[in-house]
């Protein structure tokens, strides 16, 4: 049975090339982006490139949270710093 996962900052090189690859794996892939013309463009261009309609643009997962199998976070490691504490203890 396929994983519904969420890529946050799916529309970008990194983010579309994972959601790409797991979407022809046979996951369902929300690709997320601040601006939901964005993710539902990329979203139809890779169901083009795939074959398959397990892709969807939204602009946020709120609304699917409690459905998601796993939330992926795509940022370009110079960003990620005010994202990532240091001193934030191991899981």
């Amino acid at each position: 049975m396929a994983r519904k996962i969420a890529i946050l900052g799916g529309t970008g090189a990194e983010g579309s090339g994972l959601a790409f690859r797991m979407a022809k794996a046979g996951e369902h892939i929300l690709i997320g982006s601040r601006e939901a013309s964005r993710a539902q463009e990329t979203a139809k261009f890779l169901r083009e490139r795939i074959g398959r309609d397990r892709l969807e643009g939204v602009e946020r997962f709120r609304r699917q949270a409690a459905s998601l199998d796993l939330e992926v976070l795509i940022a370009p490691a110079g960003e990620t710093r005010p994202l990532v504490r240091p001193d934030a203890p191991a899981p």
